[in-house]
């Protein structure tokens, strides 16, 4: 899925058993990654299955470049109106989203998303009467450093995550100060221990997670090797056996060939 200037991947309302897995797809330029509308009537249960939910794993989501959002009123020498850079969650009408699994993909971004939110928006947008885990993920944007925006979020809401690199491919080795240290000392810090005990951020690093050229596989060294958190055995995932000793972390483990998409897979994985 690629240059796409509308919402991308809606999974429906919670719901109390559903299971959907997206798994091992190039995702590309899309004004909204993972979207949710709100519904007629709110039919969502308050409880849901653990089981269950929907499980995003072992995927690259690549953003950089952006789409068409909209016709310039004027000409537009400059082409800009062709990279709108999207978002990865936004919703319509604060609707109940589905129990998200988010964990060993590689997302890739040119700009910060809206209000710079925690990783990309996944830990701390759509929310509502809903719960979310994200771990082993990478975060890597080609200016900034990822930030940790909340959103005006007072009390934790029910996320649970750990395992993630952020980097900033310019800002990032200029960094002198901890990103993560204002957070740390808030009260939703505080907070986020009642739900995710280690509390958010804890097992999450900022570092160069050293991507090879074409942007998914791990370079030896890479401090995504054997880094990452123990996933649930009964979370799917093909390819654990791939991955010998602790989790590497992102789409790809260390060793792992990049598949292609497509058509006879012409289309390659990464850049």
């Amino acid at each position: 899925m690629d240059n796409f200037n509308d919402d991308g991947l809606e999974c429906g309302p919670k719901s109390r058993d559903h299971t959907i897995f997206i798994h091992q797809n190039r995702i590309g330029r899309i004004l909204s990654v993972f979207t949710q509308h709100e519904i007629d009537k709110d039919t969502s249960p308050v409880d849901h299955d653990a089981t269950k939910g929907v499980f995003v794993f072992r995927n690259v989501i690549d953003m950089r470049g952006g789409v068409c959002y909209q016709t310039p009123g004027e000409p537009d020498p400059t082409g800009a109106f062709l990279r709108h850079e999207g978002h990865f969650v936004g919703d319509h009408g604060g609707p109940v989203w589905s129990v998200l699994h988010v964990y060993h993909n590689t997302l890739l971004r040119d700009t910060p998303v809206f209000r710079d939110s925690f990783l990309f928006g996944l830990g701390s947008q759509g929310l509502r009467n809903t719960e979310r885990d994200v771990f082993n993920n990478i975060f890597v944007q080609s200016g900034s450093v990822p930030g940790i925006g909340m959103s005006g979020m007072k009390t934790a809401e029910r996320v649970r995550e750990g395992g993630n690199i952020l980097w900033g491919m310019k800002d990032g080795p200029l960094m002198k100060t901890d990103p993560f240290a204002k957070f740390r000392a808030s009260p939703l810090f505080i907070s986020s221990k009642t739900v995710h005990p280690p509390g958010w951020t804890t097992d999450d690093r900022v570092i160069d997670p050293k991507l090879v050229a074409e942007g998914v596989s791990l370079q030896s060294g890479s401090p995504a090797l054997n880094s990452g958190i123990v996933i649930p055995s009964e979370w799917p995932d093909p390819l654990r056996e791939a991955d010998s000793g602790a989790p590497d972390i992102g789409a790809l483990p260390a060793g792992a060939q990049p598949w292609g998409v497509g058509v006879d897979g012409r289309v390659p994985l990464g850049n």
